[in-house]
């Protein structure tokens, strides 16, 4: 869950990977806010959820957080190459352009 600066305040943006079948509803966004409010805390709560197909990670298997910032910063992630799913940061890229932040 990168924290990504948006005019100069910190937004925490949450992707999900949801089932087959699976929506990323209003309810479920309650929901999800809902849950991490109280097993967490209100710090933890996303401004913003967003569903994607598959989270970027290493061939090792560790989550690219940073990559991810990146993309929301206007830069291009690097060593893609390290990564065994490069196309998921082409999915993440269309959601940052089109919030045009």
């Amino acid at each position: 869950m990168p924290g990504i600066n948006v005019k100069d305040e910190i937004e925490i943006f949450l992707f999900v990977v949801l089932k087959s079948g699976c929506e990323l509803s209003p309810d479920l966004v309650l929901k999800i806010k809902k849950s991490l409010k109280e097993k967490a805390s209100p710090r933890h709560v996303p401004h913003r959820i967003f569903k994607i197909n598959d989270v970027p990670r290493t061939i090792s298997g560790k989550k690219v957080e940073i990559a991810i910032t990146k993309i929301f910063a206007g830069e291009e992630p690097d060593n893609r190459e390290a990564l065994a799913n490069p196309d998921s940061l082409d999915e993440i890229s269309t959601i940052s352009k089109s919030l045009n932040l």
